[in-house]
């Protein structure tokens, strides 16, 4: 597609378990792909993570006009809309860089050096990718004096990362369309499993009725019934 590389990385809740000790957040396996795709990418090049329950809906978009529209940033993430992170650790565009490189490796060790139960905390590694980014670019988040004040439109720019609007990046609404990648973040409409709301998002059908999701969210348990899959486009 595009011309890209194309990664679908798929492994067991074992296999997972394993890779991270054993702690139950198999949300942290990502931090392990992205740092192999950044080992596997040339320099400069861009490495895209798409979560499990993402999508790209614009095949016309092409990742580089997302990067360059956004004041092509080493790390461009979306907002989130919950209370509990500025960021969302869903879709993460990547500029393969030796602060890239530094970032997340350091996002993995300073992790495990405090033990399980960090690695545990809500909303695992999306919480201490922010808490990174907060150290290491501390101009990204200048904006953000309150809740209202950071998702006011806009993009946030630090001195490397930056963070989008969710349409533009990452979102979980129908409605406006998404202008790239749909994510079912979150908890799924009554009687809809996330597999439904993907092919809704596939078919580009808001929910009869609404036309937002719900506004709770809550990241991987873990606990899913099959293996976990990850999407890179790297190029």
């Amino acid at each position: 597609l595009q011309g890209y590389g194309f990664r679908c990385w798929v492994d067991s809740n074992l296999a997972m378990c394993e890779r991270i000790d054993r702690c139950s957040a198999l949300t942290w396996c990502k931090v392990h792909a992205i740092n192999d795709a950044l080992r596997e990418a040339p320099p400069d090049g861009l490495v895209l993570w798409i979560d499990a329950d993402a999508l790209v809906v614009r095949l016309d978009v092409r990742v580089e006009d997302v990067h360059a529209a956004h004041s092509a940033p080493e790390l461009l993430v979306a907002k989130d809309v919950t209370p509990t992170c500025l960021i969302n650790g869903g879709v993460l565009l990547i500029r393969n860089t030796a602060w890239t490189r530094l970032l997340f490796a350091n996002l993995w060790e300073g992790a495990s050096a405090k033990g399980l139960a960090f690695l545990c905390r809500k909303f695992h590694e999306q919480s201490r990718l922010e808490a990174l980014l907060k150290v290491e670019d501390p101009a990204l988040f200048k904006e953000a004096t309150s809740r209202e004040a950071w998702l006011e439109p806009g993009l946030r720019r630090g001195a490397r990362a930056a963070v989008g609007d969710g349409v533009d990046l990452n979102t979980r609404e129908l409605e406006p369309p998404p202008r790239f990648i749909f994510h079912a973040c979150g908890k799924t409409p009554q009687g809809e499993s996330k597999g439904d709301v993907l092919r809704r998002a596939c078919a580009g059908r808001p929910r009869s009725g609404t036309s937002r999701a719900p506004a709770a969210r809550a990241r991987s348990r873990g606990t899913r019934a099959a293996g976990s899959r990850a999407f890179f486009a790297l190029l």
